[in-house]
């Protein structure tokens, strides 16, 4: 048994292979039913669907199509116009045209086509409103620029505005192409660099190859402030942060002595302990206070003869104390 193309069969290929299906007509013997059948003709890269409708409009309503507006290409289910009061069916007018429905079977290129469907023209919109907002860009630019220039207040208040402006700046970041990360500068300008605040070159501890502060040697005439330079440390010993330094340090001892306490264990349970803490001691200083002024009263200022112990009662009719007449008085000889 030869095929069509008079190329030999292989005598060892099994029967379920060489012989052809039922359903396939043919008298000859041939092996066309396992070769791989010719592609179909498919849509290439640069066909896409046409939009809109066409110009076929039915006179009368056919069978199938839209009950409310008549168009044949889809049902009154799927219609997206409005409901009429009486639709195209009963009412046999005003139908609708058919839509372009396309069945387009594309190739491997046109289905991976990123750009497919896509036209150029839509573009044209986004550049026009571009070039707007750069031509009022200018314009705004141009009428802030006209000013008096002979009129020396004016350039004092410029001056003035573009430092302020400096000053407070936000923060900027430097977009490098060539590397995938943004540098930012975090630092707001209105604060003076740690590194600047002391200028002289000979106590300086600010490394600038290693953009580091240096220690400083305690023990070396580094000690005083006008010596070493000023730290930022008093910053962040404000606010709140002496009350909460005490509140840890009283948890700390309490936890040392065997009670069931952590500062950051339990925080809320911590300060409820410091402020009862705090308030009793207060009644503590309140009562003490108290006490010593029932004992020795509440004069702040004494006269000058309570103040010595002096008494009317003390003094002899001489105007001489008991103190002075119990003193022994030196011989003259």
């Amino acid at each position: 048994m030869d095929n069509q193309e008079s190329d030999g069969i292989n005598p060892n290929m099994p029967s379920f292979i060489a012989q052809a299906p039922w359903y396939i007509k043919g008298e000859s013997g041939s092996l066309n039913h396992q070769k791989s059948q010719k592609s179909k003709l498919k849509s290439t890269i640069d066909t896409w669907y046409s939009k809109g409708t066409t110009s076929n409009i039915s006179k009368k309503f056919q069978k199938g199509a839209c009950a409310n507006c008549g168009a044949p290409s889809h049902s009154a289910k799927d219609c997206v116009e409005r409901p009429r009061k009486v639709g195209a069916k009963y009412s046999n007018r005003d139908f609708r045209p058919e839509e372009n429905i396309q069945k387009i079977d594309l190739d491997y290129d046109g289905k991976r086509d990123r750009w497919n469907g896509y036209q150029p023209d839509m573009y044209k919109k986004v550049i026009e409103e571009y070039e707007q907002i750069e031509t009022e860009k200018k314009k705004r630019k141009i009428e802030n620029t006209e000013e008096p220039i002979n009129d020396p207040e004016s350039a004092e208040i410029n001056d003035e505005a573009k430092n302020q402006t400096y000053a407070y700046s936000e923060m900027v970041n430097n977009v490098d192409p060539r590397t995938k990360t943004i540098t930012s500068n975090n630092r707001v300008r209105d604060d003076t660099a740690c590194y600047l605040w002391n200028l002289d070159h000979t106590n300086a501890n600010y490394d600038g190859k290693s953009r580091s502060m240096n220690e400083l040697e305690v023990g070396k005439g580094n000690d005083s402030e006008e010596d070493q330079m000023y730290r930022d440390s008093w910053m962040k010993i404000s606010g709140d942060m002496v009350p909460m330094i005490e509140q840890e340090e009283y948890v700390q001892k309490l936890y040392e002595r065997g009670h069931d306490l952590h500062p950051l264990a339990n925080p809320s349970q911590s300060e409820l302990a410091y402020k009862w803490y705090k308030e009793e001691s207060k009644k503590r200083i309140t009562k003490k206070k108290k006490k010593l002024l029932d004992l020795y009263g509440d004069q702040d200022e004494y006269s000058e003869e309570e103040a010595l112990g002096k008494d009317s009662k003390n003094q002899n009719e001489n105007g001489t104390s008991e103190i002075e007449e119990s003193q022994p008085k030196n011989d003259k000889t």
